[in-house]
């Protein structure tokens, strides 16, 4: 994270912090990243493609991450 987040000292300011995130420890590509942005910001959460998303994301225990 510090990686990510070093010039906003490890806090995620704009949405494309949370992209960079997603991407990276969750392996998502940078489209479902997006969307996966996109609902945390309630303009996608009724879709199905979200919840597809947000349970690829949860692949990231799968990698190591908590």
């Amino acid at each position: 994270m510090k990686e990510l987040l070093e010039e906003t000292y490890g806090v995620m300011v704009y949405q494309e912090d949370v992209i960079m995130v997603a991407h990276y420890f969750a392996g998502l590509d940078m489209a479902e990243a997006n969307a996966l942005r996109r609902g945390m910001s309630g303009e996608y959460r009724v879709h199905k493609h979200f919840e597809e998303i947000r349970e690829k994301f949860s692949g990231c225990v799968k990698r190591g991450v908590s």
